[in-house]
């Protein structure tokens, strides 16, 4: 029988708070400095936060139920331990953003175009057909400082230019790059001021030369199901899109071959011409007419002249000039074809390592819900379209010296083999002795974490529909153990040097009897060393790790996933096992590793309760060092977490906080936990750290008019989508 559940596990708060923490127990650490930053998702501009409601006040359903909830905004949040601890929190809104509440649920604009101009929950995206796609910054902030100007925060999303944040006030201060610096990505340049732009949400510092370095990258492809007519037969004949698409559906919704229901369905998206044709007004044809031109007029600008229509270019930033840009090819003279996304950036001393991620921003996750008032239709052309992580990991390494203002081109070194695994995160020693870079990877064997749990998903376990406490999370049910990888790569000659790398598989002590599982690697997600990413130091050796283990939690493994992974080729556990632990459920978990033996100790783990969720941590070091400490260790670590508290009736309260853990021994639990009543969250992402924060005084600016004047002046729209501009965006800026 399943615990009653008062609050949802998803409950968030979109509610700008500043005020003091409330200490819970122990008592606040008297030197621990600075401030700690984590990013968070809260929702839409038509909620309050999360979960998303199923019904809209008026009683219609609700399309955003179950969206994912990374595309939602981005709220970050700013903790001060100092004499009195306190809280802020403040969503980055971002000139998309402001777009985007002016057209909100409930606005009573009377506009014809009113309803292309709205956005919508596309996946782990949120466009409008006629503005574009947002760019909410909810994923991570990285500190970065230039020449003798107060160090910030660069705040980055995966899709969208990153922004330099006031790590005091938390105010958004500007756009790094105007959009004429950018490349789009997918899907094919269509006429948006808002532009989609695929970057990196984990942008690289180097603080010994003060350069920041990011990637904009395109995979176009002929054979993408996304382009252009997608999109202007969503605006200009929805109705028979949507019917079409569900005569597709139950003609092969029971057909057992799956390939042949994906070709068919690519087919459609392909051919969507000539599969609507003589459906569309002769009016939405010359505004066709007019976008198409416009795109062909532009395309030799600002796109990439490859056959496949795939480029990347690596971006340095030095705090006052534009980007310095350079389009990568291989040593073998070919473009780099990104299939997943470049979710993380590395450096070194002498190299940037570059890598094909394994969270896939794919086509499919964009348009798998077209219709989202139709979940059998959502159902059905998720299951046709969708595929799962590559199961290893293409990496690059550019030669930094080779770096030169004068060139428009740079060499990004395939190694010769990829690294066996998937990888979703990774560091590195910032020193490379002899031209050997050591990488730490972080690999989520079997899970995607680019996916989320729908309203019609199935439980793996009971075969039953899936709890709805868990709707629109990541999809972290897991079908193998978790690994971290320790890998030597020989950057003179791009070779893995798999006989001197290490892979840690570690399942713990699953029968236990005193259920203690140990240190373990089930369902890795965020880790922390001391100064991680930092304005000031670059870490030359990384020999401490702390990271965070999700078990495995019956509730979050659905069917959807079983099915996608239960054939995963680089099995460490027999899948029939995993899914027996699953059902009985693995807790969370607080685990350190020692990096040289690759191993942990007795006073590394740590175990919460069940229904106790360790989100988020960052190191932080002490305000003195403690003599005859390793510095590596001489600090806290910083957690968000999510704490039930059991009820009389049997129902759980449920309360984000934050623990304070001695980094040198964790296993003596928390010595301090404390929250703000009004700051809710779930879901934490990534965080960072300063040591004494101060305002933004860089005179480095992009005018956020002349920004967008610049593309709408060329937009077929132009006539409704300037005065918009005017009214609902310019005067925020």
């Amino acid at each position: 029988m399943s615990t009653p559940i008062s609050e949802p596990l998803l409950l968030t708060s979109a509610q700008e708070i500043e005020g003091n923490l409330v200490l819970l127990s122990g008592s606040f650490p008297t030197d621990l400095p600075g401030s700690v930053y984590v990013v968070y998702q809260v929702g839409s501009v038509n909620s309050e936060g999360l979960p998303y409601p199923a019904l809209l006040p008026d009683g219609r359903p609700n399309p955003e139920y179950g969206s994912a909830i990374m595309s939602g905004d981005g709220m970050v949040m700013k903790l001060d331990f100092g004499s009195t601890p306190t809280i802020r929190t403040l969503l980055m809104k971002t000139p998309c953003y402001y777009a985007d509440f002016a057209t909100r649920n409930g606005t009573a604009e009377s506009h014809a175009d009113w309803g292309m101009l709205r956005f919508h929950n596309f996946g782990i995206s949120r466009m409008s057909l006629m503005l574009g796609a947002r760019n909410p910054l909810n994923t991570s902030v990285t500190p970065a400082q230039f020449g003798t100007d107060p160090a910030v925060l660069i705040a980055a999303y995966d899709v969208g230019r990153p922004y330099i944040l006031d790590p005091v006030s938390l105010d958004l201060k500007t756009v790094i790059g105007q959009n004429s610096e950018w490349i789009t990505g997918t899907p094919a340049k269509v006429p948006w001021p808002f532009e989609l732009i695929e970057s990196t949400a984990h942008p690289c510092f180097d603080p010994h030369t003060q350069e920041l370095f990011t990637v904009n990258y395109s995979h176009i492809q002929p054979s993408s199901v996304l382009h252009d007519r997608t999109l202007h037969h969503l605006q200009h004949s929805r109705e028979t899109f949507r019917e079409k698409l569900l005569d597709l559906m139950h003609t092969h919704q029971h057909n057992s071959d799956q390939e042949a229901v994906r070709q068919r369905v690519v087919s459609f998206f392909e051919n969507l011409d000539e599969e609507l044709s003589g459906e569309v007004s002769a009016n939405s044809t010359n505004i066709f007419t007019r976008i198409i031109q416009w795109f062909k007029n532009l395309f030799h600008k600002k796109e990439p002249e490859t056959a496949s229509g795939a480029v990347v270019k690596l971006m340095r930033f030095d705090g006052k000039n534009p980007w310095q840009q350079w389009t990568l090819h291989d040593q073998f003279g070919q473009e780099l074809l990104i299939k997943n996304c470049m979710h993380q950036t590395g450096l070194t001393q002498d190299y940037i390592i570059l890598q094909d991620s394994s969270f896939k921003f794919s086509t499919e996750l964009l348009f798998t819900n077209p219709f989202p008032e139709h979940l059998e239709l959502e159902r059905f052309l998720r299951k046709a379209l969708a595929t799962t992580m590559l199961p290893y990991t293409e990496c690059y390494v550019v030669k930094r010296s080779e770096l030169k203002p004068e060139n428009a081109t740079a060499t990004a070194y395939k190694l010769d083999k990829p690294l066996p695994i998937e990888t979703i995160h990774f560091s590195c020693d910032y020193e490379n002795p002899g031209g050997e870079i050591t990488l730490y990877g972080i690999h989520n064997a079997a899970m995607c974490v680019a996916e989320w749990v729908r309203p019609y998903d199935i439980s793996a376990i009971t075969r039953q529909p899936i709890d709805p406490d868990v709707l629109s999370l990541f999809a972290l049910g897991t079908m193998d153990v978790s690994r971290i990888g320790k890998w030597k790569i020989d950057a003179a000659n791009f070779i893995l040097q798999e006989e001197k790398s290490t892979l840690l598989a570690e399942t713990g002590n699953t029968n236990a009897a005193d259920g203690q599982l140990g240190f373990n690697t089930w369902t890795v997600g965020l880790y922390a060393f001391r100064d991680m990413i930092s304005e000031k130091t670059a870490v030359k050796k990384i020999d401490h790790l702390w990271f965070v283990s999700g078990g495995l939690d019956p509730k979050m493994l659905t069917q959807f996933i079983e099915d996608l992974y239960k054939d995963y080729p680089n099995r460490d556990v027999p899948y029939v096992q995993v899914k027996e632990l699953t059902k009985k459920g693995l807790p969370f978990s607080l685990n350190y590793l020692q990096t040289d033996s690759m191993s942990s100790h007795a006073t590394g783990y740590y175990q919460f309760k069940e229904n106790d969720y360790l989100r988020s941590i960052q190191f932080v070091p002490r305000q003195a060092p403690t003599p005859g400490l390793d510095p590596g260790l001489d600090g806290y670590l910083v957690c968000s977490m999510q704490v039930a508290y059991p009820q009389p009736d049997g129902s759980l309260h449920r309360q984000g906080e934050f623990w304070i853990f001695r980094a040198e021994n964790i296993a003596a639990g928390p010595i301090c936990t404390c929250y703000h009543p009004d700051v809710k969250f779930c879901f934490t992402l990534h965080s960072a750290w300063m040591n004494d924060p101060q305002s933004v005084t860089m005179s480095y600016n992009v005018d956020v008019r002349q920004d967008y004047e610049e593309i709408i002046n060329q937009l077929p729209d132009k006539k409704i989508i300037e005065p918009f501009f005017e009214k609902y965006v310019y005067p925020y800026f």
